[in-house]
């Protein structure tokens, strides 16, 4: 078996590459049959292989597995059988460890043709001296990031991106992607460390809820890059307006719990009581929390900044985050209807266009594809009964639509949601902006399909 010493110079290239990816990944091949991977994650949910000697194999991609739950201990290996990994199919082993490492929640995965039972005690070792002394280099994903075409930025600027389709790292990158297209020609001082860094841990504040989660926030955040992309849009708001909007939908449901707001006032959660009796309480802690990883991550941005631009960027932010409260949906839509017609460049009516912005970005499962727009609506609901579950144990009445034992249909409950939130919006959207006419196509294609469903229950 070749050391790590030697493994790490015959494949410099490879372990340089993603080592510095924003997987936190390691990866080094043992021997002609197998890869080990180190990965950070606190749930043990997702392994990403870069490169492995397999015969055939495409050295290509980065391939996820979901291995089982591993145990406390540490150096305890655990196997699970594939059928497939990449592109070669037959029997294969996921065999993952347990190791010891500075970053927490560490394990080492190697994928080969049999069965490993055990590591020797001095590979385990060099393993865990590798990552010990690995750092996290953000390099590589601004170096890749900015060698995209322009085909590759304009496929981002649509309403048929898929987040479905993405693995993490793709996620990582298209969000990076959208604030250095938005930054790069401008004068606002970034440093892309600092903002590689800030999207990291903002992702880190999403939990493991069905809708939303991490994903949610991709999908939005595209919509957003989608439509403050779009010449007239563009027009309408400076730089800075533009990274401030970035930075509230990317933030926008940081640490969200999959509970609605009348649901933290009726527990008197810490969330409720953070807000008092005035204040959303999800919406005022996704946006206190974001303006605290911006003030930690993005220190050279804000040192050059005056003092009223950065008075103004967390002004927006907040405004921003607050204008996602669905209980105020119809206050923000009749202001949006108020103004149409009237953009004069004030900042109050800047503030009010990137609501517009954030608010049908919010609803935007509503716009994308069917196909994608349904799983969206299945998640949806799925975490709406996870609160009605909370809500009997609890013995609180079950809020409407929640009660997983009498469901409404789902073509009639996304018909209502369809008709009563997204449509008014959209169409005020469309007057305020004099654009988005696609998005409405889709919407309303969207719309006849689920009425076609519901006419056949």
């Amino acid at each position: 078996m070749l050391s790590i010493q030697q493994l790490k110079q015959n494949y410099k290239s490879d372990l340089n590459a993603l080592v510095q990816r924003a997987t936190h990944g390691l990866t080094i091949a043992v021997n002609a049959s197998c890869t080990i991977i180190m990965k950070n994650h606190p749930n043990y949910k997702n392994v990403y292989v870069y490169s492995t000697d397999i015969d055939n194999f495409k050295s290509d991609g980065i391939y996820e597995l979901i291995p089982q739950i591993l145990p406390d201990s540490f150096h305890e290996l655990r196997s699970i059988k594939l059928e497939k990994f990449g592109n070669i199919t037959g029997t294969l082993y996921a065999n993952s460890m347990r190791i010891h490492s500075p970053h927490g929640n560490s394990f080492v995965t190697c994928i080969s043709e049999a069965k490993i039972d055990s590591f020797p005690e001095n590979n385990i070792k060099e393993i865990e001296e590798t990552v010990i002394n690995c750092r996290y280099d953000f390099s590589t994903v601004l170096e890749h990031v900015s060698t995209f075409s322009q085909e590759d930025i304009d496929r981002f600027r649509s309403y048929k991106f898929s987040v479905e389709v993405l693995n993490t790292d793709s996620v990582f990158e298209s969000i990076f992607s959208f604030f250095y297209s938005i930054l790069k020609d401008t004068d606002i001082p970034v440093d892309w460390n600092e903002i590689i860094a800030f999207i990291v841990e903002a992702q880190s504040h999403y939990n493991n809820v069905p809708y939303h989660n991490w994903r949610h926030a991709t999908d939005a955040t595209q919509f957003v890059f989608y439509l403050i992309t779009m010449p007239h849009v563009e027009e309408m708001l400076p730089p800075l307006d533009r990274f401030a909007l970035l930075l509230s939908v990317i933030c926008h449901d940081l640490e969200h719990n999959g509970h609605t707001n009348d649901y933290h006032r009726k527990v008197n959660s810490e969330f409720s009581q953070e807000a008092g009796p005035d204040l959303p309480p999800l919406e005022n802690h996704h946006q206190k929390l974001a303006k605290v990883l911006i003030q930690k991550h993005l220190k050279y941005t804000l040192e050059h900044l005056t003092d009223e631009q950065k008075e103004n960027m967390f002004r927006f932010i907040t405004e921003i985050i607050f204008s996602t409260d669905m209980g105020k949906h119809k206050f923000y839509l009749e202001k949006i209807v108020a103004n149409i017609g009237k953009f004069d460049g004030s900042i109050e009516l800047r503030i009010l266009t990137c609501q517009a912005i954030m608010k049908l970005a919010d609803l935007s499962n509503t716009c994308r594809p069917f196909d994608d727009s349904c799983k969206m609506a299945k998640r949806l609901n799925d975490e709406w009964f996870i609160q009605g579950d909370d809500e009997k144990k609890l013995g609180l009445p079950i809020s409407n639509g929640m009660d997983r034992d009498h469901p409404t249909p789902l073509p009639k409950g996304q018909i209502g949601f369809y008709k009563f939130c997204t449509q008014q919006l959209l169409e005020a959207d469309q007057k305020f902006f004099g654009c988005f006419q696609d998005i409405g196509n889709q919407f309303f294609s969207n719309l006849s399909t689920w009425e076609k469903l519901a006419s056949e229950l």
